[in-house]
């Protein structure tokens, strides 16, 4: 399926977070209209969470430096209603979603249910190595069943409470 990303207004450049191309890819503008779009051809299964960041100030400093700065102004997209994040929060603080899939288990609806079928726990993992210490989120179904498979998403911790991932499982 095609996609198109839009924005409109911003005056010097606008880019999308978590595009479906995995990168900070800047939109094109319209001519010399303040309409800025691009297009992706996706599978017609895809789910994805993006922000759109206009008008990103230019910075002196290295690549990376430049790739934060795009924080600055990212937020939900105005144009899309399906969102994540807190709804009464401000635009900044919410991730827009796609979700061309009509019958998908992963919805905004089924991470609003509570937990139901099994159990989270969180850990605290240390490494002397590292220096550091992290919260570790362990979901574990209902009943005593064999391990069929292995979920392991870095950034759990914002998967489950962002997103209330464990609720969907």
């Amino acid at each position: 399926k095609r996609v198109t990303f839009l924005w409109r207004g911003a005056r010097d450049n606008v880019f999308i977070l978590g595009s479906p191309a995995g990168d900070h890819d800047p939109l094109f503008r319209l001519g010399n209209s303040d309409v800025w779009f691009r297009s992706y051809v996706v599978p017609a299964d895809t789910v994805m969470q993006y922000k759109l960041a206009p008008d990103v100030p230019i910075v002196e400093g290295s690549a990376r430096d430049q790739r934060r700065a795009i924080l600055v102004s990212a937020q939900a997209d105005p144009l899309n209603p399906n969102s994540f994040g807190e709804q009464k929060t401000d635009r900044w603080n919410r991730y827009s979603l796609l979700d061309l899939s009509p019958a998908r288990y992963c919805s905004v609806r089924a991470t609003a249910q509570p937990l139901l079928h099994g159990m989270l726990s969180r850990q605290r993992l240390s490494s002397n190595i590292l220096g550091n210490a992290r919260d570790v989120m362990i979901y574990q179904p209902r009943g005593a069943q064999p391990a069929r498979w292995t979920l392991i998403l870095f950034d759990g911790q914002v998967y489950q409470d962002e997103y209330h991932f464990a609720n969907v499982l």
